[in-house]
């Protein structure tokens, strides 16, 4: 193992070691992010517009799709733009039906559904695009994959734009609120109940799905 030169103060190798230490936790473990924007108020950043307020959120980075659950808040790469971080609500977990509330499904202009084509595309973790059908009223989510919504519909780039997602896109999992101070250490994302009608049926066994679609 390398070492820090002897003459290096030991007030300054602390402070190396405390850096080093804080890089792989936010890297590997933990990280605190602030929720920017308004696609997940009223229940995070709900005055963001107004007053520029972001709430801070601990997410945890190791293996944040461990026992992940219905109602969980997330942070994912963007499946249209996986350069951007996302916070969106687990909705549906594979092999659950998902029945489309059109009040949240984006306005299509002359390039289709924001920009993509107008049969509108499900995404996975390496960009590879699969049809998703806007003309469907119910979705299955094939395996591997979550439905997230944000919780403002009306403010929202979610699965109601470009289809279940990944699951390896998910980078972290909430797991308690650090700001504002009156919320300090609670998950107060649970009492949000989910208005996206979900039939939980479980997974569903590899061989059923070539004849799903």
């Amino acid at each position: 193992m390398n070492r820090l030169p002897f003459w290096v103060p030991p007030a300054a190798k602390g402070m190396f070691i405390g850096l080093a230490g804080t890089i792989t936790m936010n890297d590997h473990f933990l990280e605190p992010i602030h929720i920017e924007g308004i696609s997940m108020a009223p229940t995070l950043s709900p005055t963001f517009n107004e007053t520029g307020t972001k709430d801070l959120i601990l997410m945890q980075k190791w293996k944040p799709t461990a026992n992940l659950q219905r109602g969980d808040v997330v942070m994912l790469n963007l499946p249209h733009k996986p350069e951007k971080l996302g916070i969106k609500r687990v909705i549906a977990l594979e092999g659950d039906w998902v029945t489309l509330d059109w009040k949240r499904r984006p306005k299509e202009d002359k390039e289709g559904i924001d920009g993509m084509s107008k049969e509108g595309m499900v995404w996975d973790a390496i960009g590879e695009q699969k049809e998703f059908g806007v003309g469907k009223r119910r979705w299955r989510v094939p395996l591997g994959h979550v439905w997230v919504e944000g919780d403002n519909a009306r403010a929202s780039k979610d699965s109601n734009t470009y289809g279940p997602v990944s699951k390896s896109l998910i980078a972290g999992k909430a797991i308690f609120c650090l700001w504002p101070w009156e919320r300090f250490g609670q998950k107060h994302w649970d009492g949000y109940k989910i208005k996206t009608k979900v039939e939980q049926t479980g997974p569903v066994d590899v061989g059923e799905w070539e004849n799903l679609y």
